[in-house]
């Protein structure tokens, strides 16, 4: 999702028209959520109602003392790692900009090829990651890397991540193979399990072992088809 945070109806529109441009080249249809504000954005995001991949940011709001470089300084405290495009009239802001891991500092009038080569770049260098939406209707984003495995339980998938921690969603196993099919290190085991390859620490002898020690028992023919599997990921 990419968050457009402009307050110039002009550039807003100016802005959305070149996103619209830039899909329709890509093949891509991103949702674009568009905040009047720093404020109401740094709410939203902060408050998990949004979980924007890509957050393109003015600098000045009239009428608001909160600046873009105010509420990424706040997003980035927060652990808030997104992406940032600083879009501003005013080139006197760049450093700063920069010492938060901004992605790149466009002055308007924006340059249609640059914002799009500036997109393309993002799109290619960022992690893969599942918007998660849990139990009581909340969601959060995951990347793909930090899964260790999925586990199906009844009506329920389990996400066990790196951390320790695990996130338990009503996402039925074929969706979460279908969200996960273009990430090759992930392989299925029948309708319960699938498992991150590249967090496989060591095979038993009916069973697999994943980073922190979990060990994931597997009847003889899964386990004859996922040291198969592992194998032939490795030696690709």
């Amino acid at each position: 999702m990419i968050a457009l945070c402009e307050d110039n109806e002009k550039d807003r529109k100016l802005i959305l028209d070149m996103l619209d441009e830039w899909g329709r080249r890509t093949g891509r249809r991103d949702d674009i959520r568009c905040f009047p504000d720093a404020a109401e954005l740094l709410d939203a995001v902060l408050e998990e109602r949004v979980h924007p991949d890509l957050l393109l940011m003015d600098i000045y709001f009239d009428g608001q003392n909160m600046t873009g470089i105010d509420a990424v300084s706040e997003l980035r405290k927060e652990g808030v790692n997104t992406e940032v495009v600083f879009l501003t009239t005013s080139p006197g802001h760049a450093l700063e900009a920069y010492g938060l891991d901004a992605r790149q500092y466009l002055v308007k009038p924006v340059e249609k090829e640059r914002l799009f080569r500036t997109l393309e770049k993002c799109r290619r260098e960022q992690p893969p990651s599942l918007l998660i939406k849990m139990h009581g209707g909340t969601a959060c984003k995951v990347l793909c890397g930090d899964i260790l495995y999925c586990e199906t339980q009844g009506n329920d998938q389990t996400i066990h991540l790196c951390a320790g921690t695990e996130i338990i969603t009503r996402l039925s196993s074929a969706k979460m193979r279908e969200a996960l099919q273009s990430s090759r290190e992930f392989i299925s085991l029948g309708p319960s399990y699938i498992i991150n390859l590249l967090h496989v620490v060591s095979l038993g002898e009916d069973s697999v072992v994943m980073e922190g020690g979990k060990r994931i028992h597997l009847s003889h023919k899964r386990f004859l088809e996922f040291r198969n599997k592992y194998f032939d990921f490795f030696s690709a």
